[in-house]
């Protein structure tokens, strides 16, 4: 009796998992990293933004962490095949060619809503953003 349930459990199949999510699947297919959780609506940004806001999406954590987000989040773009294309104060770019010769650009951006706080503390809630855009001419250092 103990030998047949054992082969039983050994035949047991197990139920598929499902795949964690992912960031801009089947674009730039980031993972949730530790620390951050899904936020859909941006804290409100996207709403704010308009159209300037469409095909963003986001992940919320204590604005104190936000920084080391933005740069880890850059480092998995970078290990997706995306390339350094710069950066300015609380966004970076990373780039990469298209299939079809165009280029897109990825867009990591850390904020918190303005609206509430002007100087936020470091448990005010923070924001990583993320956005990919077509852009007519490459950076020089994306592959050709």
């Amino acid at each position: 009796m103990i030998a047949l349930s054992f082969a039983a459990a050994l035949l047991t199949v197990a139920p598929a998992q499902a795949a964690p999510p992912v960031l801009l699947p089947g674009v730039a297919d980031l993972p949730i990293l530790a620390g951050a959780t899904p936020s859909p609506d941006c804290g409100g940004m996207i709403e704010m933004m308009g159209d300037e806001g469409r095909g963003m999406v986001c992940v919320g954590a204590p604005v104190r962490a936000v920084n080391d987000l933005v740069f880890a989040y850059k480092r998995e773009a970078e290990a997706r095949g995306w390339t350094d294309s710069g950066g300015a104060a609380n966004a970076l770019w990373v780039a990469r060619r298209t299939a079809d010769g165009g280029c897109e650009r990825l867009t990591i951006v850390g904020f918190w809503d303005f609206r509430l706080t002007e100087q936020p503390d470091p448990n005010t809630p923070g924001y990583v953003g993320f956005q990919v855009q077509p852009v007519r001419i490459c950076p020089a250092a994306v592959a050709q």
